[in-house]
């Protein structure tokens, strides 16, 4: 006999997540247009009329996310989730608890003693599901927690990992880039689009960005200032990296055995993953060029998601050094290989020797021009020499450490993609496409360039690889 429990809306909240940026870019030059004090009656009628329009806009972006969080109810029996989407039209989405391949909960703590989780299911149908997520109540997230089989917190493990604070900081400042902290700086303003000008005004950023850069140039005064304005940049997106990588691997905790894989971690939000470890598709050890030189490694897996493959990986060890039992899955020999031929060393370095090429021949040029633009462009091209010159490094260490491993089963691909190196595990039976490109040079000299795409959207560029 199946016990249904009732069918529940998510938290309120969800309401406020549904209506669109452009709600609170409609609703701050109303509120800053509305004197209240003193209250006028005749003011107040007059503001309605200059900005009835407005207003229903607000009403009409604020009715369709009621609306929404309205037609989204969800409740479980014994055996089944189920959540229904819509209010005319229904869909209907049943998912066994069996067949759950990961639950993720994102625990957010809200001022006013509110607890809010954002819960999210996984299945093995992936993407034909779709992303199947919950906005809820913390007691209501828990209630659901129990009744699926790999999120019930009675169990014991056969291996725990906790991470020390020395290593998480570690891990912070290793796996932190300036690309990273300027995608999100970007993703941010991007955002709230047209309010950017507004917040860099009110929180003063661009003064203390002037202040700064005034007294870095009384120092280094050879130094123009719009290099050390750059510089400054730079630094603050590298350590907005570095703080946001703080947050999300604090109080990192892992626990595995043969059916389960959870993890906890992060401070805002407190995330808890739990992966239904047969469902696991491959391991992935990733490597900065830092943490290369070092011997340490993070180690992530990837799950059966509707999501893209960012947001699939699961770090299951932050900071791990290359030589732990823990890397043994990764660094077990296998009966076959292949690495790259030594004719091919052109095709891992063609790149970044073209880039380093470009750059001195602008240098070049701008050495014989002299134009007022020479003390701003002649120092900025030398600093966009540096990540050129670490992009050929890595290329050449590529050269060296690049191979294809394996046997009857398993397949272990290691290869570097952009400024990072990835090992990767999988079963052969995940990998659903091979693409194999060929110059005719690369004819003659018996070698290939290979695209290994892995179940899930993974894919692996291999250069250079021997055809034999």
């Amino acid at each position: 006999m199946r016990i249904k429990s009732e069918m529940k809306h998510e938290h309120p909240i969800r309401i406020l997540q549904h209506c669109a940026v452009n709600l609170w870019l409609l609703f701050l030059p109303l509120l800053r247009s509305l004197n209240l004090f003193p209250f006028s009656t005749e003011a107040f009628i007059e503001w309605i009329k200059g900005a009835w329009m407005d207003i229903l806009v607000m009403l009409f972006i604020f009715g369709s996310a009621l609306v929404r969080w309205l037609g989204c109810r969800y409740c479980s029996d014994s055996k089944n989730f189920i959540l229904v989407q819509g209010i005319f039209i229904q869909k209907r989405i049943v998912i066994p608890f069996e067949k759950i391949t990961a639950a993720l909960e994102s625990e957010i703590k809200l001022p006013f003693m509110l607890r809010l989780s954002i819960f999210r299911i996984e299945n093995t149908a992936g993407k034909i599901t779709g992303d199947t997520v919950l906005w809820i109540r913390k007691k209501d997230c828990d209630e659901l927690s129990a009744q699926i089989p790999i999120c019930k917190k009675e169990k014991k493990f056969k291996f725990t990992y906790s991470l020390s604070i020395w290593k998480i900081v570690l891990y912070s400042f290793l796996f932190s880039s300036t690309l990273s902290g300027t995608l999100y700086i970007a993703a941010f303003f991007i955002e709230i689009k047209n309010a950017a000008r507004e917040i860099l005004t009110e929180l003063h950023i661009t003064e203390a960005i002037d202040k700064m850069s005034d007294a870095a140039a009384s120092i280094f005064r050879a130094v123009p200032k719009i290099i050390i304005i750059i510089l400054i940049i730079l630094l603050f997106c590298r350590f907005i990296s570095f703080v946001i990588n703080l947050m999300r691997s604090a109080g990192f905790h892992t626990a595995i055995d043969a059916n389960i894989i959870r993890i906890l971690s992060g401070l805002f939000p407190r995330n808890h993953i739990n992966i239904y470890t047969p469902s696991i598709e491959c391991i992935i050890m990733k490597q900065g060029f830092i943490s290369k030189i070092t011997g340490v490694a993070s180690l992530f897996v990837t799950y059966p998601s509707s999501r893209s493959i960012r947001d699939k990986k699961a770090l299951l060890v932050p900071i791990v050094s290359r030589k732990s039992h823990l890397t043994s899955a990764i660094s077990k020999k296998h009966k076959n290989k292949t690495i790259p031929s030594p004719y091919t060393l052109w095709c891992f370095i063609w790149q970044p020797m073209t880039i380093i090429g470009i750059i001195l021949g602008l240098l070049l040029i701008i050495s014989y021009i002299k134009s007022y633009a020479y003390d701003i462009l002649f120092p900025l091209f030398g600093i966009a020499l540096v990540p050129a010159a670490i992009f050929l490094l890595i290329r050449l260490i590529t050269f060296r450490t690049q191979v294809i491993t394996w046997d009857d089963k398993e397949i272990s691909i290691s290869y570097s993609q952009n400024f990072s190196f990835y090992t990767i595990v999988t079963e052969k039976d995940n990998i659903s496409l091979t693409k194999t490109v060929r110059t005719p040079m690369a004819k003659k000299q018996k070698y290939c360039n290979i695209t290994i795409y892995i179940k899930g959207g993974l894919k692996a560029v291999v250069r250079g690889a021997s055809e034999k």
